[in-house]
């Protein structure tokens, strides 16, 4: 019995089985897939039928993959990974945190999926101001995914980004060097002149021989952007957009996270819990802040009260007598508040802002004489 020779039905590929082969698993040489092939009595005779046939016949009958096991750790409710979403985008972890989503390096060979970010800080969700950054792709698997803070990516400043579409500017960025391709190539994102630092976005993706054969994964941290992005790379409404949306919804209700993203983002900046501290709620000053919330204002933990402008930054601990008047008329309201550690006068608050700075002293237990 001769060589003869065989389709890989994975990736095309035609390799030679050995004189006198009998194994019933045999390994593409090309894309190194394990194939199965069943045996039959006449194994001989089925082989010659099809070996060395018309190329684009498809197939041969009897050759197929192995079930491939489950892979560990895999979400219950991750959507299923059949042939017509190979290319898809998958979704692996949905947190408080950010979005673990994942995608054959291949994708990174398409101008629409690079220039698929929503044009948007990906921290504060700000329009305007945007400078424009690159991901900086992490190599291999035991690599930490790398964002700006590790590696400094090209910028693109000073552009009137409004008139640039998406192939356009992909065309005015250039390559990320040190990185192989397709990691190379670059995928931009957007962070506006207020937010600059942290790992607002990060990525990793495997080297192979062949683009098609490796995975990349992306770290997104505001969730939302998460899904825009998705929605703009694979479709609003496919699997994967869904169900990220359902995940989404399922994050654990915390107040802080609660607040819009943009709102989180400037408190972060001021407001720095301590171990174990829990934030109540978020109370703006009116008296500068209508446009940019987060930027002054009065928080409320479960062990302080912290007054906070662009000149001045004080708090309260719960154990501290708290004195406050209040008075709002109309959707109007100021507020004064006096204790040993903080003096506060004319602080001005609406409607809304009144009623969540009353509950939030109830709910954190503070020690409260109201005048």
């Amino acid at each position: 019995m001769t060589a003869s020779t065989v389709k890989c039905p994975a990736c095309g590929e035609k390799f030679s089985l050995p004189a006198g082969w009998s194994e019933e698993v045999v390994q593409c040489s090309h894309c190194h897939k394990s194939l199965r092939l069943r045996l039959r009595p006449s194994v001989e005779e089925e082989i010659a039928g099809w070996l060395g046939g018309d190329d684009d016949a498809g197939p041969p009958p009897g050759l197929e993959e192995p079930p491939q096991p489950e892979a560990p750790g895999a979400p219950p409710d991750a959507e299923a990974k059949g042939p017509e979403d190979e290319t898809a985008l998958h979704v692996l972890d949905v947190t408080a945190e950010g979005v673990l989503l994942e995608f054959p390096t291949s994708r990174l060979l398409e101008p629409g999926f690079r220039g698929a970010m929503p044009r948007e800080c990906l921290w504060c969700g700000a329009r305007e101001h945007l400078r424009c950054c690159v991901i900086v792709f992490a190599v291999g698997p035991g690599m930490p995914m790398r964002d700006a803070d590790v590696c400094p990516p090209p910028v693109l400043i000073g552009e009137d980004l409004s008139d640039l579409d998406a192939d356009k500017l992909l065309k005015r960025l250039r390559r990320v060097p040190n990185v192989p391709h397709p990691g190379d190539l670059p995928m931009p994102y957007w962070l506006c002149e207020l937010c600059t630092g942290g790992i607002a976005v990060a990525g990793r993706f495997e080297l192979h021989a062949h683009a098609a054969s490796g995975r990349a994964g992306l770290i997104i941290r505001n969730a939302q952007a998460a899904e825009r992005f998705l929605a703009a790379a694979d479709g609003e409404g496919c699997a994967g957009h869904l169900l990220l949306r359902e995940r989404i919804r399922r994050i654990p209700e915390d107040p802080f996270r609660a607040l819009p993203f943009a709102i989180q983002r400037r408190l972060s900046v001021w407001f720095r819990p301590e171990a174990g501290e829990k934030f109540v709620a978020y109370v703006p000053d009116r008296n500068t802040t209508w446009q940019n919330d987060g930027m002054a204002g009065l928080v409320v933990s479960d062990r302080r009260l912290i007054y906070h402008t662009r000149l001045v930054h004080r708090d309260a601990p719960i154990s501290e007598p708290l004195r406050v008047k209040l008075s709002v008329t109309g959707p109007r309201g100021e507020v004064d508040i006096k204790s040993t550690a903080l003096r506060l006068k004319h602080f001005h608050v609406d409607a809304d802002g009144a009623r969540v700075l009353r509950l939030a002293l109830t709910k954190a237990r503070f020690q409260v004489w109201w005048r």
